[in-house]
């Protein structure tokens, strides 16, 4: 457990596509479970950035943490992040979409591959899983090589929608994913522990998860964020517990959280 109260760093409100509830219902949830900060990173999908308007979402969600800061003063922390998905399919929105705001926290995310739809949407049918993996893991390489975020999101995000529809083990990445751990541990970019499958068809987070947290730390990486992933109040702050310990179990003296875009890490205990 923390010495301190917990956080969690990957929160979406209403201000994202699939999010359900405002900044402040989720602040009221955080506060309620007593919790210390959390980070609202609502989606910022580069590929459609401004034909879906995540140029406007992002600003309301900006917006929406001030009027919450404003509120909850004193009582708890509200950072002001993204969740920027797909950004090196242009560099130029990139940016814009970095430099339209101040932030406390950006998280860097890969949901889908160039022509493809969500990994949400895996079928074994129409899909070649092994070629998509490794187009996966080839991009978040590139993703990490450019390195403008603070912590890598969901690193076996696809597995969640593979497992148990195909053979989709990563032994055969592991040149790819080692590159990609290091580079994270060299540049200070964190491993995220994200708990969003415990709630999903899996249960459980896949075995993966720790695996590379295991293996990011045997490369030199100090930083972990915790994020719950949440979309709506109701699953706020779940699971947050368990990666804490399994930050612990993988090595781990602390998780982090950030603030203008700096790591304040939290002593585990």
């Amino acid at each position: 457990m923390l010495k301190g109260k917990l956080v969690d760093m990957h929160v979406h409100s209403d201000n994202s596509f699939d999010g359900d509830d405002p900044v402040i219902k989720m602040c009221e949830r955080a506060e309620h479970l007593d919790f210390g900060a959390l980070a609202i990173t609502d989606h910022c999908e580069i590929d459609v950035f401004y034909t879906k308007k995540h140029n406007v979402s992002i600003m309301n969600s900006y917006f929406s943490c001030a009027k919450a800061k404003a509120v909850f003063e004193g009582r708890l922390a509200i950072l002001s992040g993204v969740e920027l998905g797909q950004p090196m399919r242009d560099l130029k929105s990139t940016e814009q979409a970095l430099s339209i705001r101040p932030y406390d926290f950006v998280l860097g995310s890969l949901h889908k591959l160039a022509n493809y739809e969500d990994f949400y949407y895996f079928d074994p049918q129409k899909h070649n899983g092994r070629k998509m993996l490794r187009l996966y893991f080839n991009e978040l390489l590139e993703m990490v090589q450019w390195g403008k975020f603070d912590s890598l999101a969901h690193i076996t995000y696809p597995l969640r929608y593979m497992i148990g529809k195909c053979d989709c083990g990563i032994e055969e990445y592991m040149p790819v994913i080692n590159d990609i751990l290091k580079l994270c541990a060299e540049k200070d970019i964190a491993f995220e522990i994200n708990t969003s499958p415990l709630r999903g068809t899996l249960g459980a987070l896949p075995k993966e998860d720790f695996e590379l947290l295991c293996r990011f730390r045997e490369l030199g990486g100090k930083l972990v964020t915790v994020g719950s992933d949440a979309h709506c109040a109701a699953d706020f702050g779940a699971g947050i517990p368990f990666a804490v310990d399994l930050a612990a179990k993988a090595g781990f003296g602390s998780v982090a959280m950030f603030i203008k875009r700096q790591p304040i890490e939290l002593a585990i205990i």
